[in-house]
């Protein structure tokens, strides 16, 4: 009772009465400890000390919690049998941040770092134990700075081995639910929390990284106290750097809650202006903290795999300005995302991809005309299908049955619930929950639906979105929007991917290529390709049937538009309309001679 009243007091702010109630505590286990000397009555002494030392801590009282700390840590040393053995592995993990976090007061990083190792090996142990994903998902929450803390005091003491330490912590902390839930049952626990399976996926890194040319592996590890950036280096070396100034719900507030709204209004033309700058002071932080971790990366290279963490996952990063004013896409070949270090070493021996021959389903409830003309620019006419039969079963059947496979819709990012983001189709919605159910899913799946390259971004950290669920259950690339797109933008950008698709066999080639095509697009240029669609549809058959009047109505009204425009403009150049697709995974194996930067 007097420990529960303390804990209230305490986290109402009323620290001093705490202290009182948990003092009083500590005298009635002293007396239970002269009449019974057992371990239980030891724990619970001990237990009640440490809440104690904290709480004065908290008011400055520094000597009188060591003192309380110490005695704590001696009662629990005098037990008969290991503390481990004896104490819920919930409370260990309690009991060892909480004592972590005073020994950070104290200026005691060892005895810092052993008690959140303890912590992290112990919440390891939990999890692996419970059968039940709510449960794994409110235990990842509830403790998941526990591995940001680790890495931070890691990277403090800055011994050789700890950025490898700290690469493993973080990777090892990204998509571990989402591992135990798509895994088959009588594996996926142990493997999942296994730090095996992280070091398998880290050689596979290293030795990527020295094979040809300048290669560079970033991991991010976004945390409320600061952000780890963990760099595998050309010469297999790794490199890690904490960054105290980039707390994750300041920037949440500060950054990427307003780039978010702005995104939601730029439907309307007058706001696309202003995402030039947004979107540069959302990226910008990241990008120096990048410079600062290896100046190195700002040269360029052959290729560049960034792991994102939490809402980092929603930016262009591939867009991101480095100091010099270019961006990873303009310094690198090729650059790569992917959810966790795992998905990137499980493409590293894939072959190459074939030539993506596309089955698409389209406009489902005859809303969306331009994603009509898209279909037909990218998949096979006889492989196309439309309206009323882009059905929910028709979709999940084609997501088992086609290697590549164009889904444009409207899309719904639900962010209490990912598991319900859903495309919308002629009949009812098709849900994230059932795609993650899929046995087996296409190599590459593009994805015409708005928001649906998002990811949440919880504590916890589960890369719950159709990116992270597709690669999760083995697709090679899924290309999606991060946010609500234009129509006409759309239709234009997936045509330009995939005819530089066809050509480069290259998902980061060719998602760069079709960026820059639709970025520098004059009002000429996009009245001409009108024009040849316009020809191209009239003169093959087939079509009529596709292109009804209000995907008519649409092109006419669009080339009404382009054409009152001065042909020096560039009405496609805000971030809105460029930058919004991104591409997950799409690993390949270059072709030799690799070529250069275009």
């Amino acid at each position: 009772m007097l420990m529960n009243l303390g804990e209230s007091l305490f986290h109402q702010g009323k620290v001093e009465e705490a202290i009182t109630s948990y003092g009083r505590a500590v005298e009635g286990f002293r007396s239970t400890l002269l009449r019974q000397c057992a371990d239980e009555s030891k724990m619970q002494l001990a237990q009640a000390l440490i809440l104690c030392a904290r709480a004065q801590m908290k008011l400055g009282l520094a000597e009188q919690g060591r003192a309380c700390l110490e005695e704590s840590e001696q009662l629990l040393g005098s037990m008969a049998q290991p503390l481990e053995c004896v104490m819920d592995p919930a409370d260990a993990v309690m009991r060892h941040s909480i004592v972590a976090e005073m020994y950070r007061g104290l200026g005691d990083g060892h005895a810092e770092r052993r008690h959140l190792e303890s912590a992290y090996a112990r919440l390891h142990q939990h999890i692996a134990r419970q059968s039940a994903s709510d449960t794994w998902e409110s235990m990842l929450s509830y403790w998941g700075e526990v591995p940001g803390r680790l890495i931070r005091s890691l990277l403090e003491r800055n011994q050789p081995d700890d950025p490898e330490r700290c690469l493993l912590v973080a990777e090892g902390a990204k998509g571990r639910l989402l591992h135990w839930m798509l895994q088959p049952a009588e594996q996926r626990r142990m493997q999942a929390v296994s730090e095996e399976r992280q070091r398998t996926a880290l050689k596979a890194a290293r030795d990527y990284c020295v094979q040809r040319g300048v290669r560079y592996v970033v991991s991010i590890f976004a945390a409320d106290s600061g952000m780890a950036l963990i760099a595998v280096r050309p010469d297999s070396s790794i490199i890690g750097r904490w960054e105290y100034g980039f707390e994750h719900k300041r920037w949440l507030h500060e950054f990427y809650d307003p780039w978010i709204d702005a995104l939601s209004r730029a439907q309307q033309k007058t706001w696309r202006l202003s995402l030039y700058g947004m979107t540069a002071g959302a990226l910008g932080g990241l990008a120096n903290a990048i410079w600062r971790l290896d100046p190195h990366i700002a040269d360029g290279g052959d290729e560049i795999v960034i792991l994102p963490h939490r809402s980092l996952r929603n930016l262009p990063l591939r867009h991101m300005p480095l100091p010099s004013g270019k961006t990873l896409d303009e310094l690198y070949a090729r650059t790569f995302l992917f959810p966790t270090l795992d998905h990137f070493a499980s493409q590293l021996q894939a072959p190459r991809l074939g030539r993506a021959q596309f089955c698409g389903y389209v406009d489902p409830d005859g809303t969306l005309p331009f994603s009509r003309i898209e279909g037909l620019l990218i998949c096979d006419r006889q492989q196309l299908h439309y309206g009323p039969a882009v059905t929910a079963s028709a979709v999940r059947e084609a997501i088992g049955s086609f290697a590549s496979l164009l889904l444009s819709s409207h899309g719904r990012y639900d962010a209490a619930d990912p598991w319900n983001t859903h495309l919308e189709l002629s009949d009812t919605p098709l849900t994230l929950r059932e795609v993650s159910s899929s046995a087996k899913v296409p190599e590459i799946v593009i994805l015409g639906a708005c928001e649906t390259g998002r990811t949440r971004h919880t504590v916890a950290d589960e890369p719950i979105g159709f990116g992270g669920i597709l690669l999760e259950r083995g697709a090679r690339a899924v290309i999606a929007p991060l946010w609500p797109v234009d129509d006409f933008s759309s239709v234009l950008m997936l045509s330009f991917f995939a005819e530089a698709l066809e050509e480069t066999g290259d998902i980061s080639r060719s998602l760069r290529r079709a960026s820059r095509r639709v970025r520098e697009l004059s009002p000429g240029d996009a009245l001409q390709h009108m024009t040849d669609w316009q020809r191209r549809f009239t003169s093959e058959s087939g079509h009529e049937t596709v292109l009804d009047d209000r995907v008519g109505a649409r092109l006419s009204a669009m080339m009404q538009w382009l054409s009152g425009l001065p042909e020096d403009s560039r009405p496609f150049a805000s971030p809105y309309d460029w930058a919004a697709y991104e591409a997950v995974g799409g690993y390949s194996k270059p072709e030799p001679p690799e070529e250069s930067n275009e």
